[in-house]
C-alpha cells in the first residue's frame, strides 16, 4: 500500500474496496499454480492448493482429535474433520485473495470505477472548549451526483501539528452520523470530516471547521511494584526488602486521576504524552527523565542500583505537560528499604563419610581427626552479599578458630551468599551436635541453621606418648629424641613425624621421620637435631676479597709467552716473595660465623596421619 500511496500521491482509506473490485475483474486474478510469475494481466495469484492449519494442544478450543499423547490441529469450528483453513478457487480463509503481482496492482488502482460522495461536517460545537470537553459532532453524506445513499462510517479527523490524525469513527445511519467525542487534541487546528468509501461510492472529505482546544490539568501518580520470591509476581508495595527487585512506575491522567487505558477509544480520555522526571533527594534518579508510552506510563526497571542501602527514601516525578495537558504537581512517593531476609544453607561437614542409623544421617571422624564444616548465609538480593561472622557451634558451644569466607554478589544472579567453612577436631570419642547461625549485618537479618548435624567420634585414633625426652647436645654434635607413638583401638597407618625449630636456633636441622603402627601397638619415631659449631668463614670473590697469591701466580703464568715459560722456577719464586712480603703490609684475619647459638631452644612436635594430627614438645640444649 506504501507503493499505491506514492503512485497515487494520496492516502486511500478503507483499500479492501478497490481491492476487491480489481479481483473481480476479468484476468485480474490466475490460479498460482498454472499462471507464470511474470507477465500478464494478472494482479492476484490464487492459491488453491493446501491449508495454514497448525498443530494445537489436545482439548483446546477448535483442535482436532489428537493421538494418545500428542497434538491435534486446528479444525473448522463448523466442520471438525476439515483443517483450518483449507484453501479454495477465490477468496479463502486461508490465504485470501492470494499473493499479489505489486506492479500490475500498482498500474491498475486507478481503473477502480466508484460513483463520487460528498461529504459536510454539518456541526461541530463547541469550537473553543478545554481539551477533554466533550464536542457534539453531526455529519452527512450522499451520493454527488444522482441518488444512493452511501454506507459505512465517517472519521473525524484533525490536523494539530499541520498533519492529519484520526480523531474517532461514527457509524453512518441512511447518509447520517452524529455522536460526540472528547478526544480532539490541544491546539488551535482544522477538523474536517473523512469518509472512506464503500463498494459503491468513492471517498470524500468535508470542508475544514477552526477549533481551539485548551489544555487542562494533569495528575501525576508514582507507585511501585516489587518482586515477591514466593508468590513468583510482582505486587505493589512501599517497603522492599534490599536488594530485592522492583519497578517504578509513573503515570499520567487528567485532573480527576482516570487513566486512559486501554485506549482512548473505550475510556474517552486522551492520553498524555511527553516526559516525566524522577529525582530523590533534589538530584535526578537514574537516568533522571523518562518519555512517556502511549498510554502515559513511564517505568524504571532497575532502580534498585539507585536505592541500595536500608532506609527511608523519598522519590519525586514531575510531568513536563504537552498541547494537550498542563505539567503536573509533582508526585511523591515514600519507599522504606528494610533488612533483607536471610537463611542457612543446611550445615555440612566435609572430609568425612556418612552413617545412616535409622533416623538419620551422622557424619563419622575419629578421635583427633580434623574435619571441616561449611555452610553459607543466603538471600534473594541483587545487590552486594552478606558480611560479618557466621557463628559455629559444638553441642551448643561456640567453636573457636578463624572461619574462611568467600562472599558471592547477587548482580545479575537475583540470589547471594556469603559461604563459610570452619575446620576443627574432636579428641574425645561421643556424638557431637553441630549448628550454625549469622547475627546479620547493616543490610541483611540474622538467620539460624534450621537443622543440626551430627558427628559420631570414635575412639579409633592414635596417641604421642609423653613426655618426649630433651636433648642436650655441643654444637656441632648432634642428637637424638624419640617421639613414641600408642594406637587406640583398631587403627593402623603410618604415621608421618616433623619438628619445627625456632628460628634462632640457627644452622641446625631436624629431618622428618615416620612409624608404622599396623600390628604394633606402640612405635617410635627417632627425631636427630644436627647442629653447627663455630667456624671460619672463607672469603671468597662473590663477597670482594682480593685473590691469593696463588691465583695471582697462575694468570701470569697464562699470560707470560710459551719461550718465558721455561723460565717458571724463577717465575715462582718472585710471586711467592710478592705475596709474602703484600701480606707483611698489613691486612685482617678471616670472619667467623658463631654456628648454632648455645641456649635452650623449645621444639615443636607435629604427628599426622588419615587426617589425625597429634602435638608435641621437648627442649634441646646447645652447649
Amino acid at each position: 500500500m506504501t507503493l499505491v500511496n506514492q503512485k497515487t500521491g494520496a492516502r486511500q482509506g478503507n483499500a479492501n474496496y478497490v481491492l476487491y473490485y480489481l479481483a473481480a475483474q476479468p484476468g485480474a486474478s490466475c490460479n498460482s499454480s498454472t499462471a507464470p510469475a511474470s507477465g500478464g494481466s494478472c494482479i492476484f495469484y490464487d492459491i488453491t492448493k493446501g491449508n495454514d492449519s497448525v498443530p494445537c494442544a489436545a482439548g483446546s478450543p477448535n483442535c482436532g482429535t489428537a493421538p494418545a499423547g500428542g497434538n491435534g490441529i486446528l479444525v473448522d469450528p463448523n466442520n471438525p474433520t476439515v483443517p483450518a483453513w483449507t484453501t479454495t478457487a477465490g477468496y479463502d480463509l486461508a490465504t485470501g485473495l492470494g499473493s499479489v503481482n505489486a506492479a500490475n496492482l500498482i498500474t491498475a488502482w486507478n481503473n477502480a470505477s466508484f460513483s463520487p460522495s460528498a461529504t459536510t461536517l454539518v456541526s461541530l460545537s463547541p469550537v473553543s472548549l478545554t481539551h477533554g470537553q466533550a464536542v457534539n459532532v453531526s455529519v452527512a453524506v450522499a451520493a454527488k451526483n444522482g441518488t444512493g445513499t452511501p454506507t459505512g462510517s465517517v472519521s473525524l479527523m484533525a490536523t494539530p501539528n499541520g498533519s492529519s490524525v484520526g480523531v474517532t469513527d461514527f457509524a453512518l445511519v441512511n447518509g447520517s452520523a452524529a455522536g460526540t467525542t472528547t478526544l480532539l487534541p490541544g491546539g488551535t487546528y482544522n477538523v474536517t470530516a473523512h469518509y472512506p468509501g464503500d463498494g459503491s461510492y468513492a471517498a470524500s472529505d468535508s470542508a475544514p471547521v477552526q477549533v481551539t482546544v485548551g489544555k487542562e490539568n494533569s495528575q501525576t501518580t508514582l507507585s511501585l511494584e516489587s518482586y515477591d520470591i514466593t508468590t513468583q509476581t510482582f505486587a505493589p508495595a512501599s517497603s522492599i526488602p534490599y536488594g530485592s527487585i522492583f519497578f517504578l512506575d509513573g503515570q499520567v491522567t487528567d485532573a480527576a486521576g482516570t487513566p486512559c487505558a486501554p485506549s482512548p477509544q473505550q475510556t474517552g480520555i486522551p492520553c498524555p504524552t511527553g516526559s516525566i522526571s524522577l529525582t530523590q533527594g533534589g538530584k535526578p534518579l537514574d537516568v533522571g527523565t523518562y518519555a512517556l508510552n502511549t498510554l502515559g506510563f513511564a517505568e524504571d526497571q532497575r532502580l534498585y542500583g539507585n536505592i541500595a542501602s536500608v532506609g527511608s527514601f523519598a522519590i519525586q516525578a514531575q510531568y513536563s505537560g504537552d498541547a494537550s495537558y498542563n505539567p503536573s504537581n509533582p508526585a511523591t512517593l515514600s519507599v522504606v528499604v528494610t533488612p533483607a531476609p536471610t537463611t542457612m544453607y543446611p550445615l555440612e561437614v566435609l572430609d568425612l563419610g556418612q552413617q545412616y542409623n535409622g533416623s538419620g544421617l551422622n557424619y563419622l571422624a575419629d578421635s583427633g581427626q580434623s574435619f571441616t564444616l561449611e555452610t553459607a548465609v543466603m538471600a534473594y538480593s541483587v545487590l552486594s552479599p552478606p558480611t560479618g561472622n557466621v557463628a559455629f557451634f559444638e553441642n551448643g558451644a561456640a567453636i573457636s578458630g578463624t572461619a574462611v569466607y568467600v562472599p558471592f554478589s547477587g548482580s545479575p544472579n537475583p540470589w547471594t551468599y556469603l559461604n563459610a567453612k570452619l575446620t576443627t577436631s574432636i579428641d574425645t570419642p561421643g556424638t557431637y551436635t553441630f549448628t550454625a547461625s549469622y547475627p546479620g549485618d547493616g543490610n541483611y537479618a540474622a538467620a539460624q541453621d534450621a537443622y543440626s548435624t551430627s558427628v559420631i567420634v570414635s575412639d579409633q585414633t592414635f596417641l604421642i606418648t609423653p613426655p618426649i625426652a630433651n636433648v642436650t647436645v655441643t654444637a656441632g654434635q648432634s642428637g637424638t629424641t624419640n617421639v613414641n607413638l600408642t594406637k587406640v583401638d583398631i587403627f593402623a597407618g603410618l604415621v608421618n613425624v616433623t619438628c619445627t625449630l625456632p628460628a634462632a636456633m640457627a644452622e641446625a636441622t631436624c629431618p622428618a621421620a615416620t612409624a608404622n603402627l599396623g600390628n604394633n601397638t606402640t612405635a617410635t619415631a627417632p627425631l636427630t637435631i644436627t647442629t653447627t659449631a663455630p667456624h671460619t668463614v672463607i672469603p671468597s670473590l662473590a663477597a670482594g676479597k682480593r685473590p691469593s697469591g696463588f691465583a695471582v701466580l697462575a694468570c701470569v703464568f697464562l699470560l707470560l709467552p710459551i719461550g718465558f715459560r721455561r723460565k717458571l722456577p724463577l717465575l715462582m719464586l718472585f710471586v711467592v716473595l710478592a705475596v709474602g712480603f703484600g701480606g707483611c703490609g698489613g691486612g685482617s684475619s678471616p670472619p667467623k660465623d658463631q654456628g648454632t647459638p648455645p641456649g635452650t631452644y623449645t621444639v615443636n612436635v607435629t604427628a599426622v596421619s588419615q587426617n589425625i594430627t597429634r602435638t608435641g614438645t621437648f627442649t634441646v640444649t646447645v652447649e
